[in-house]
């Protein structure tokens, strides 16, 4: 057996102990970690209550709020992140990391990191800009800007490709044979699960034209309820009987995979996973929201998918094995040089 000297053993800690936001996130861990997830840009009006990032711009207009309850989802990203720029807006959770510029709000707790530059901006946290600072307020300190990426999380380094690794997700869900089954009772679709042995129940649905209420008889047993829905745009008012909407929210994922515009106007339970879409809610979201591109003008409240995703897609990104591959040859090269 081969022997390590002292040198080589605290380089694999090292390696071993490494941020966890070195590594990328896999699809569950984003659905799990965030409330919403836009891969453009975004507006809103209203309340994310859990963890946002948003890899375009955001734009606040009127009661903008992001990371507004207490308790966040544990994660190595800040309560919100913007890979773009981010104007009238309030983070009161978790911090905020904004790639761009940031101007006009408040953040109310955890720290700030700014990479351009800010206006009128009150900071009631530690905050580093690198940027200039206009007309904004410190009132938790300023740290000083620091070279290099080591100030940043690896949310503004774009340590995860977000559509890369949802949208093959949302592909995987597509491509998964459906074991349960949804009749149609008028105007209500009525959802029996029968899920499979790991718990996961797989329905396929073309249409929600007509449909006004919905019914789930998932039993005990069932994990999690994966929905495929092939229509590529619809303006949805649905109502989720039996406050089913909040109670199942957490095992419900609706894969809008082909969709490229979605209005939701009623009360939504689950994760929507709709990578290539448009999506607008005048109404809360209960769970998850993965879009394109979104307007806000309801709340999206945390109801964090507990279920499970098709076998084999929790494996990390390309990128997270050579930054172990890179790991183990160095390991290897201090091991011949002990």
């Amino acid at each position: 057996m081969p022997r390590f000297s002292r040198k080589s053993l605290l380089c694999l800690l090292a390696l071993i102990a490494a941020p966890v936001w070195a590594m990328p996130l896999n699809a569950l861990e984003i659905l799990q970690q965030f409330n919403l997830v836009v891969l453009g840009d975004a507006t809103s009006s209203s309340h994310v209550h859990g963890r946002s990032y948003i890899e375009g711009d955001a734009l606040g207009k009127g009661r903008a709020e992001f990371g507004e309850d207490a308790k966040l989802a544990a994660s190595a990203y800040a309560g919100t992140t913007v890979l773009g720029s981010l104007s009238n807006f309030t983070v009161n959770n978790g911090g905020l990391t904004v790639a761009g510029n940031a101007a006009h709000g408040i953040v109310n707790s955890g720290t700030s990191r700014v990479r351009g530059d800010v206006e009128d901006v009150i900071f009631n946290g530690s905050a580093e800009v690198d940027g200039t600072a206009r007309d904004a307020i410190f009132n938790g300190g300023r740290i000083a800007a620091s070279a290099g990426p080591q100030s940043f999380p690896a949310s503004t380094l774009k340590g995860t490709d977000f559509r890369d690794v949802l949208s093959r997700e949302s592909d995987a869900i597509r491509d998964l044979a459906a074991n349960s089954k949804a009749s149609r009772q008028g105007s209500r679709l009525a959802f029996k699960a029968t899920p499979d042995a790991n718990g996961v129940a797989v329905f396929t649905l073309d249409s929600l034209a007509g449909i006004s209420e919905f019914s789930f008889d998932i039993g005990s047993d069932t994990r999690s309820v994966l929905i495929n829905c092939g229509i590529a745009s619809a303006d949805l008012a649905i109502n989720f009987l039996g406050g089913s909407a909040q109670s199942l929210g957490g095992k419900l994922l609706w894969n809008f995979y082909d969709a490229t515009r979605l209005s939701f106007s009623a009360q939504w339970g689950g994760a929507i996973l709709a990578t290539d879409a448009f999506v607008t809610n005048s109404a809360d979201i209960e769970g998850t929201l993965i879009a394109n591109k979104a307007s806000i003008n309801g709340e999206i409240h945390q109801n964090a998918f507990t279920g499970e995703l098709p076998p084999g897609n929790r494996t990390p990104e390309p990128a997270s094995l050579a930054l172990f591959g890179v790991g183990l040859l160095g390991l290897i090269a201090v091991r011949r040089r002990a």
